[in-house]
């Protein structure tokens, strides 16, 4: 119960720490965006970085 109801702000938190990372690193064009829906899976997401 505790762990759903965490699991996603906890997961958010590193979406964002990996996007500023990149972005401290010199990379300006960093996105998160969603690879598939959300209904197939909650961990749809993920980093570009385009150089």
């Amino acid at each position: 119960a505790l762990q759903t109801v965490l699991q996603p702000v906890i997961e958010s938190f590193i979406y964002n720490d990996r996007l500023l990372w990149l972005m401290e690193q010199g990379h300006s064009n960093v996105k998160v965006i969603p690879v598939f829906s959300e209904t197939i899976s909650p961990r749809n997401l993920a980093l570009v970085v385009i150089k």
